[in-house]
């Protein structure tokens, strides 16, 4: 640890000229503080272009302050980001006693009392109680502890804002804790299921949470996190950008074999076994990824459900080994098991496919591509990478006139893409060195479509606004037509942070995906709120992949026309990905052929195709 720190105050300090001297970027001090083991922690998200140098003026803090506290930093900052800074002189504020008197009701914790719980016994919002009590700790509260209640709001909060809050604090503790993962219990849960869900000993999560009074909605608990568990190669797209996942410490015991969830009905004749094998563990971790698709799987079946469908689904944790998922499928309790979802790596879909061959079961590849496995009764959700460029030529027309915008940071693996995607057709280039953009570049009777390849987001960002100042000049003289022009930029597009989206809409912006999850879109408007109201959290991709393998899967394994014959027969887009499942040639694996144009239109809406 010693000499981790010392090498970053190293680098710190071989950076620590040219940032002083350059022209720092106004940084905004976050509004969010969390409270770990006593101290208080901003939580801050890095935005393109802020240095350690204008960090550490903003929160007034050294520089060596945030590299102890996020070592990662030592070799640069990135966009996206979070870090925790330390909460310097954020304190109560020195108030008289008249003035507490006359502003606030002073209450005393009781035993088993949580901030849920004294939120709702005044009605007052969470926020209020955390902004008038800068050391209240959510995650811990002692007996006799006094908590300034705020007259002023008592009456004014509900129980859905208060759950909410309190699961905004739960993720900023996420973001930036290195020991614990937070839960925020909701109805219904239990030790017991929370104990299976992170997989360790109901005594465990007792002792860690001092859970003597049983467990009740509101309260946040924490469990310790092992070594980072590695994340599976899901679609580019949608990995996080240099973000660690948060990971969940477990015992390096084996599964117990089919925790159930019942979805049922009174039609026995239309019911199936889901075996659902999800790396939930590995290597002593567990990875909040995989619980997040378990959930919106959850959701899947329930929706089934009120269709009349009937289903057991049997959770096992495949742990990302070949062993240990060839002992899941010759277990007594998968026995009668109609569909496998998983798993996630290739290693234990290996180890899978020969019992599902044998017993004529359908195995569905829920996140990983799976080009290099080759089996009639494997179904991969994920696209195969060579339908992409097909996709790719649907947005370029022979007439159009086609500029590459190079800027000096350089998207090569887009630009491989984008070349190959317009073998045949013409085309020219354009180096972006800053400045306006010539309008040259623009031509008044035909189509313009402008590929940016930089990769910086920032360059980026400048590229599409010197587009949109040279789009803006050309239509005040009347020399060119607002419909006459598009920028595609790549997949990554998705993830910018720092660009301004108005420039999205104004410029046609166009990029291609695996996977399209827009709010905003009224079936994932409806979808979010669903999912926030059973987890008290926003849903990931990997909420959305669950609730479509579930909607697609789960009706294919009970329609009458068995699991091949349904998944061909159609496109399925259960929340707003389409999915299309073709045979490369008979006896192949069954892929999923769709990839998705994604369209900011001038309407501000947007579209997918």
């Amino acid at each position: 640890m010693k000499r981790l720190i010392f090498t970053a105050i190293a680098a710190l300090t071989l950076m620590a000229t040219a940032e002083v001297a350059a022209q720092s970027p106004v940084v905004n001090r976050s509004e969010s503080i969390v409270r770990i083991d006593g101290d208080s922690y901003y939580v801050h998200t890095v935005e393109a272009g802020q240095t350690l140098y204008s960090l550490a003026k903003a929160y007034d803090v050294t520089t060596s302050a945030i590299v102890h506290y996020n070592p990662l930093v030592a070799g640069g900052l990135k966009a996206g980001q979070v870090l925790k800074i330390p909460a310097v002189g954020v304190s109560q504020p020195k108030m008289s006693q008249r003035k507490i008197n006359r502003l606030f009701d002073e209450h005393e914790v009781k035993q088993g009392e949580t901030v849920y719980s004294i939120s709702r016994m005044y009605a007052v919002p969470v926020a209020s109680l955390l902004e008038d009590n800068k050391s209240l700790d959510p995650t811990h509260l002692s007996i006799g502890q006094i908590i300034l209640v705020r007259k002023a709001d008592q009456g004014d909060g509900n129980e859905q804002e208060s759950m909410q809050q309190l699961s905004e604090y739960k993720d900023a503790l996420n973001s930036v804790s290195k020991d614990y993962i937070y839960h925020l219990v909701v109805h219904g849960e239990t030790i017991y299921s929370l104990s299976k869900l992170y997989g360790i000993s109901q005594e465990e999560l007792i002792d860690m949470n001092s859970l003597t009074d049983g467990l009740k909605a509101g309260t946040m608990i924490r469990v310790g996190i092992a070594p980072q568990a590695t994340i599976p190669p899901t679609e580019r797209e949608n990995e996080a950008s240099g973000e660690e996942q948060d990971n969940v410490d477990t015992d390096n015991s084996q599964p117990s074999f089919g925790e159930n969830v019942k979805i049922s009905n009174n039609d026995n004749s239309r019911h199936a076994d889901i075996a659902l094998m999800l790396p939930l563990r590995a290597d002593g971790a567990a990875n909040a990824s995989y619980l997040e698709f378990y959930q919106g799987f959850l959701l899947g079946m329930e929706d089934l459900k009120a269709e009349g469908l009937s289903f057991t689904v049997n959770l096992y944790n495949s742990a990302r080994s070949e062993e240990q998922s060839a002992e899941i499928v010759d277990s007594y309790a998968f026995e009668g098991t109609d569909l496998i979802v998983g798993p996630v790596y290739e290693n234990e879909i290996r180890a899978v496919l020969p019992y599902a061959v044998e017993n004529r079961i359908a195995v569905v590849s829920p996140l990983a591509a799976t080009d290099s496995l080759h089996s009639p009764v494997l179904f991969g959700m994920a696209p195969k990478e060579s339908g992409k460029i097909e996709k790719m030529r649907q947005m370029f027309a022979e007439e159009d006139n086609i500029i590459l915008i190079y800027g000096t940071s350089i998207d090569k693996e887009f630009e491989t893409e984008v070349r190959e995607a317009l073998i045949g057709k013409n085309f020219s280039s354009y180096n972006y060195t800053g400045g306006e953009i010539p309008s040259s570049l623009f031509k008044s009777e035909k189509h313009n479509v402008y590929v940016v390849l930089a990769k910086n987001e920032l360059e980026a960002d400048k590229i599409l606004a010197a587009l949109s100042s040279a789009h803006n000049n050309l239509i005040s003289r009347s020399q060119l037509h607002s419909a006459t022009v598009n920028v595609i930029g790549s997949s990554r597009w998705n993830r910018f942070n720092n660009i301004d989206r108005n420039l999205y809409f104004k410029m046609g912006v166009r990029y291609i995906t695996s996977y399209l999850a827009k709010r905003g879109n009224a079936v994932i408007n409806r979808f979010d709120a669903r999912y926030i109201d059973s987890f008290q959290s926003l849903p990931s991709m990997y909420s959305y992949r669950g609730y479509d393998a579930a909607m697609i899967f789960g009706r294919a394994v009970l329609s009458p026309l068995g699991v091949v014959d349904y998944v061909q027969s159609q496109q399925h887009t259960p929340l707003q990905t389409t999915y299309r499942f073709m045979q490369a040639q008979e006896g192949d694996t069954f892929v999923n052929q769709e990839w998705v144009i994604v369209r900011y239109n001038s309407d501000y809406t947007i579209s997918g195709e």
